[in-house]
Order: C-alpha cells, then sequence, then structure tokens
C-alpha cells in the first residue's frame, strides 16, 4: 500500500508493469510486498511482509523508491493438488558443470526459477521478455554484461530479476 504521504505522488506504467511480473513469478497464493526504486529498470526486492518492506523503505528512502503491496498471486492449492504435489517430485539443486572444471557450481533452485544455459536462450527468451518489462536501455545494458563475462550460465529469479 502506498503510504499517504506518498499518495500524491504518481508511479509510472512501467514500474506498475515491473511489479505485475515481479508479483506473478510467485504464483503461491500468499501475500508479498515490493520495494521498488521509482526510476527505471525500477530495481526491485521482494518481502514477506509490510514491516521488513517498509523498514528497507526507511534505509533506501521514499523519495528513490516506494513499498507496494500486499500482492497475491496464484490460488492456494485444492487438496486434490496438494496430494499430487506430495507425490511429485521436486528439483532441490542443479549442478553446473564448466569445461575443464571437475567442481559444480550449484544452483539452489528455491531461489531461481529459469537457468539459462547460453547467449543463445538469453537472446530468445530473456532480452525479448526484459525489452517489455525493463525497457530496451536496461535490456541492452544487460546483454553487454552478459556478453563481457565468462560466465554462459544465467539465473533468472521468480520476482524477475537476471543474474549476472
Amino acid at each position: 500500500m502506498v503510504p499517504k504521504s506518498q499518495s500524491g505522488s504518481p508511479l509510472s506504467a512501467s514500474l506498475l508493469l515491473r511489479v505485475a511480473e515481479a508479483a506473478d513469478g510467485f504464483r503461491d497464493g500468499q501475500p508479498h510486498w515490493f520495494l521498488v526504486e521509482r526510476k527505471a529498470p525500477h530495481k526491485l526486492t521482494p518481502f514477506d511482509n509490510e514491516a521488513a518492506a517498509n523498514a528497507a523503505l526507511k534505509k533506501a528512502g521514499a523519495a528513490k523508491a516506494v513499498v507496494l503491496g500486499p500482492f497475491v498471486t496464484g490460488e492456494a492449492p485444492d487438496a486434490a493438488t496438494r496430494k499430487r504435489s506430495k507425490a511429485r517430485k521436486k528439483v532441490r539443486a542443479v549442478h553446473v558443470f564448466y569445461e575443464g572444471s571437475k567442481k559444480a557450481t550449484v544452483v539452489d533452485v528455491s531461489k531461481v526459477d529459469a537457468i539459462f544455459l547460453s547467449e543463445s536462450a538469453r537472446e530468445k527468451f530473456v532480452y525479448p521478455y526484459y525489452s517489455r518489462v525493463s525497457g530496451i536501455a536496461e535490456t541492452a545494458r544487460r546483454s553487454k554484461r552478459s556478453l563481457a563475462s565468462d560466465d554462459p550460465v544465467s539465473y533468472h529469479t521468480p520476482w524477475t530479476e537476471i543474474y549476472p
């Protein structure tokens, strides 16, 4: 919820799109709040409670960011879905082995919802999505950063961040 002290401050459509995409990424039926930078590309931090989000806002400063929420996406699973979910295998981690290395990089899948293993994958899936959510300039910056990195793997979080 926008605090009364900020109620007169207009929010950009790009900021609202960024929050909508982040909220939709959770799909867990639980409330989520977001600390969002007002300036594009609207860096965003998710929170499970309003008090923690507002504490982070005090540190960030209301002129630079805003707390929005709660947002709930997805339905709480019904009994049949819960029963099936218990029987369904869950992935805990993905191990990435780089050429020339015997040690794996372990990806904790509780923190990411997609892994992209090549620049080609980023060009097909990541950049078109981010150009819509974050704008062309931010997408170009991400592409340059990716091309400059020697790490071909990128990770996408449920709240719409991509690393590296």
